[in-house]
């Protein structure tokens, strides 16, 4: 919410030299410079939108001499898992807004090449820089919607409580209720066998 309420800053302000964050993730930061399209990488087979998709993950040359790695959102993959149609990044320089966020682990699974595409299982941009021999910042940047080069744009996390507090509430009072109600049967049963023993 606070990133959303603030206008966004020039990349250098947002990442330090090493192109790490320096403050907190999900700022908005402003990158001036080029898209580096033949050194593209996929994200192998993450799920987004309703189903596996391929994420497009690409580096950025700033003005200020930073490479920084930019996930430019998903597309959704074909029968068969098949790679589909990715449109290419524009080469052209251009000006781009984005959320930061950290890198991803390394994943257990060692990238492959398929398809035309090197493809990773994690956002980790010094592991996509050993693929693509570009030395890139630690950290990326998560391109926003109607940004020059993005597809599907990646989700932000959901900023409303939603009714996640309503069922809260639900569970806490069937919590309450049924160890009662477990009480008030148990004290039934009991009463009704003391009348009967009292009967005969």
């Amino acid at each position: 919410t606070e990133a959303y309420e603030q206008d966004p800053r020039p990349v250098d302000e947002v990442l330090d030299a090493k192109g790490s964050i320096g403050g907190d993730e999900w700022s908005r930061a402003i990158l001036k410079g080029k898209y580096l399209p033949e050194d593209e990488v996929l994200l192998r087979l993450r799920p987004a939108g309703t189903g596996p998709s391929y994420q497009s993950l690409v580096p950025f040359h700033t003005d200020s001499g930073l490479i920084i790695l930019v996930n430019r959102g998903w597309v959704e993959a074909e029968e068969g898992n098949a790679v589909p149609d990715i449109p290419r990044a524009p080469s052209d320089e251009v000006t781009i807004v984005g959320m930061v966020r950290k890198a991803e682990a390394v994943h257990q699974s060692a990238p492959i090449f398929q398809e035309g595409y090197e493809q990773v299982y994690s956002i980790n941009p010094p592991q996509v820089g050993e693929l693509t021999g570009v030395a890139m910042g630690q950290d990326y940047l998560q391109l926003s919607d109607e940004e020059p080069g993005v597809l599907n744009p990646m989700p932000v996390p959901q900023l409303e409580r939603g009714n996640h507090l309503s069922y809260g509430y639900q569970w806490i009072a069937f919590g309450i209720m049924a160890p009662l109600g477990l009480g008030y049967f148990v004290w039934s049963e009991l009463k009704e066998r003391r009348l009967a023993r009292a009967e005969k």
